[in-house]
């Protein structure tokens, strides 16, 4: 495991995805009890619920309430739905979150916004990237120099399930090669980046080696990722066993765990400019009073050093 010799604070990241409750407090009460555990410098949120009607299935608004000293990104998947028209039945959308901790960060003017890549077939909701740049600042509210740009992501899978978005596999891919090369292309090329995404796609898969620097075939062409980025997990953990993916009783029935320690199980991952040096990564396993995972996903945490 690498260590933090500077004297400069870490950033603390946290990533959750599919944080969604249905209402269910029980859930919901976990869920604070994760998040307020320790005071993360940016939290990551995949499919999260933004339900206007029902304060208990709107996990962005339970989510500011638990984290107050926190600014907050959004973004909806759904931002061209017209909820009492085209889906009466559907008064919540699903989106992205980037909370920050207002205390260590200030959001940059300018350097923030959405990105949606839209999906086929077109009735699918499309898929958001929230992005910002923050600039660190001492606690008399002086910057400090450093910087960093944070992207959160939510890609649908593919193939496969009855969840699964029935597009080809290069659209997801191109999609990625075109987040990156904006990416590339941003205002300041020297700030490093972290991304927290639930990319539905396992380590060994075109698209994460792609992200790692690897050249490899997508629609047809060569493509390299013009910012290759490492994976914090692997930094910290490079020869952690894989094997075949968890599972665990959950209320909703038998389901996976896929952000376990695994090849073919991960799809969420924490990115970050090599300029970043992980020095620690762990997965949060806590449950529920009853003794069920809030969530199929496992909340990941990756100290990062400077």
């Amino acid at each position: 495991m690498t260590t933090n010799h500077s004297d400069e604070p870490p950033i603390e990241v946290f990533l959750y995805g599919a944080v969604r409750t249905y209402g269910d407090s029980e859930k919901n009460d976990t869920y604070a009890s994760i998040l307020t555990e320790k005071n993360y410098d940016f939290y990551l949120f995949q499919k999260i619920f933004n339900d206007e009607q029902n304060e208990n299935n709107n996990n962005l608004t339970l989510f500011m309430k638990a984290l107050p000293d926190h600014g907050v990104l959004y973004g909806d998947h759904d931002k061209n739905v017209n909820r009492t028209e085209s889906a009466p039945h559907r008064h919540f959308q699903e989106g992205v979150a980037l909370f920050y901790r207002k205390d260590r960060w200030e959001l940059d003017g300018e350097e923030h916004g959405n990105i949606w890549y839209e999906t086929k077939p077109k009735e699918v909701a499309p898929q958001v990237v929230v992005w910002g740049l923050f600039h660190e600042k001492t606690i008399e509210g002086y910057r400090t120099g450093k910087s960093v740009y944070v992207y959160a992501t939510h890609f649908w899978p593919n193939s496969g399930g009855k969840r699964a978005v029935p597009s080809p596999l290069a659209d997801r891919e191109t999609k990625i090669v075109d987040l990156m090369t904006k990416i590339a292309s941003r205002k300041y090329s020297d700030v490093p980046v972290i991304i927290g995404a639930d990319f539905n796609s396992g380590e060994d898969s075109p698209l994460i080696r792609f992200l790692k620097g690897e050249e490899v075939e997508i629609a047809g062409q060569p493509q390299k990722c013009p910012v290759p980025l490492v994976d914090s997990l692997r930094t910290v953990y490079p020869f952690a066993e894989r094997k075949a993916v968890a599972s665990a009783s959950n209320s909703i029935g038998r389901i996976r765990l896929t952000n376990n320690l695994t090849s073919k199980g991960r799809c969420d991952y924490i990115f970050v400019s090599s300029s970043l040096n992980p020095a620690d990564f762990r997965l949060i396993k806590t449950k529920t009073q009853s003794g069920v995972f809030p969530s199929y996903h496992y909340p990941q945490h990756a100290t990062l050093s400077w």
